[in-house]
């Protein structure tokens, strides 16, 4: 089973060397179940990753990477690549077209109660929106 960001990197590469493409092709192609390919397609669409429209009558809808798509797919191989270690990631995010950057928290994080871990997650956050 492939993890999360790897799964992303994964329907990302597929969908920039094949645009046009429709769940049921990716569902083929990665060797997923049909209803899992129109999830995580519609998933990255509502994430601006990908592009979503219909192509007839019957709503068949084909999937195209977005310039926001790329620069995901840019990030996850340079993290593919990096072999960070674990617990030492430091978090990269884009806002409106900025990349920020936190410090490395994951492993801070583990360390703390729940209550005192939220409260971590909540200044982080304000962070970002500075």
């Amino acid at each position: 089973m492939a993890g999360y960001n790897e799964r992303k990197r994964q329907v990302l590469e597929y969908v920039k060397e094949h645009p046009a493409v429709t769940s049921a092709e990716l569902a083929s192609a990665l060797d997923l179940e049909i209803h899992n390919a129109r999830t995580l397609l519609k998933k990255y669409s509502r994430q601006g990753l990908l592009s979503r429209s219909k192509t007839d009558p019957w709503g068949t809808r084909v999937h195209e990477i977005t310039e926001k798509g790329l620069r995901r797919l840019k990030w996850l191989r340079e993290q593919d690549s990096s072999g960070e270690i674990e617990g030492e990631v430091e978090e990269k995010v884009i806002i409106e077209g900025e990349e920020k950057r936190l410090a490395p928290v994951e492993s801070k994080l583990a360390e703390i109660s729940p209550v005192e871990r939220l409260k971590k997650m909540a200044h982080i956050l304000e962070r970002l929106y500075e």
